[in-house]
């Protein structure tokens, strides 16, 4: 057999996979349809009604990473409630960075002292690695103003 060939039968297993996740993806989009349009026509709890899009901004700055990478980082999120301020929830190590990367560098040093409150849900080192870089952030923002 010829690395063409080899080569060749690989694209074709991989073409057979995909045909098949695609097929099998379209059988269940009549399902997912009617589950969608079933929940559209629920009515909004009654705690969400009058809450509008402005009242507060999730932003995920990493999930589920054991350490920083480029595409993912350590536990953190950051909820914005803009005039009222901000939550961070975990602070995983480059918390600050993935910020900056999200805000710009003042722009998140001043939701850094925005904050009203930073929640760690536990004491492993990727749930609060990024604390002291946040804190120093912020300390040397507010000297500047």
């Amino acid at each position: 057999m010829s690395v063409g060939s080899v080569i060749g039968y690989r694209e074709l297993l991989v073409a057979e996979v995909h045909d098949s996740k695609r097929a099998a993806l379209l059988q269940m989009l009549p399902d997912y349809q009617a589950a969608k349009a079933q929940v559209q026509q629920q009515p909004t709890p009654q705690q969400l009604q009058g809450i509008s899009r402005q009242a507060a901004e999730l932003t995920l700055l990493g999930t589920a990473s054991a350490k920083p990478s480029k595409h993912r980082n350590v536990s953190a999120y950051y909820l914005d409630l803009f005039d009222k301020g901000g939550l961070l929830m975990d602070c995983g190590e480059d918390t600050m960075g993935q910020l900056e990367r999200r805000f710009g560098r003042q722009q998140a040093a001043q939701r850094i002292l925005g904050l009203n409150a930073i929640w760690v849900s536990h004491m492993h080192a990727d749930h609060h690695g990024g604390l002291t870089r946040c804190c120093c952030a912020g300390s040397s923002f507010s000297k500047l103003q």
